[in-house]
């Protein structure tokens, strides 16, 4: 799997399994919103390691028999190290198609990375539609459905985060 596309997999398969656990109101149309913020480590981006944090909202809604998710994220890559910072904000909406079974359907389009550097201009720019699948089990691996639109790797960053 390609480290963006992995990278991806990892950020929003996280950010899902929390939308997963939040307890939605009962009765329909009511709406739920919560924050979050996930944290792992991406080791396969850079030639070190990347501390990523992830805060954003999920509200949730029942429509009938399915619950839609949307959240917004805000994704911060820290080098360890020596501590530079880089930002980006998701614009999503990233909706999430709960199943019978716990597994869920992630419809994610619009700006996922737009990360700008003072003096070099854009440096990183995905955005697009991405579908993922994720198992009900959280051993198994989130699969990549579809995925459209310019994807610049995220690796673009790596040098502003290490000098």
């Amino acid at each position: 799997m390609k480290p963006f596309v992995k990278f991806c997999c990892a950020a929003i398969a996280t950010a899902t399994a929390l939308a997963l656990s939040i307890t939605a109101a009962a009765h329909a149309d009511a709406v739920v919103v919560d924050t979050f913020t996930v944290s792992f480590v991406d080791d396969f981006n850079c030639s070190f390691p990347v501390n990523v944090t992830i805060t954003g909202e999920i509200r949730r809604q029942v429509h009938g028999d399915r619950t839609h998710n949307v959240y917004k994220q805000q994704y911060t890559w820290t080098n360890p190290s020596n501590g530079k910072q880089l930002f980006s904000i998701s614009n999503g909406p990233d909706r999430i198609l709960n199943h019978p079974d716990g597994s869920a359907t992630i419809y994610a389009t619009g700006i996922f990375a737009a990360v700008n550097v003072s003096g070099q201009g854009n440096v990183l720019h995905v955005a697009g539609r991405f579908v993922l699948f994720v198992p009900a089990n959280p051993n198994e691996p989130v699969q990549l459905i579809s995925k459209s639109g310019p994807n610049q790797p995220i690796s673009n960053i790596c040098p502003y985060l290490a000098n």
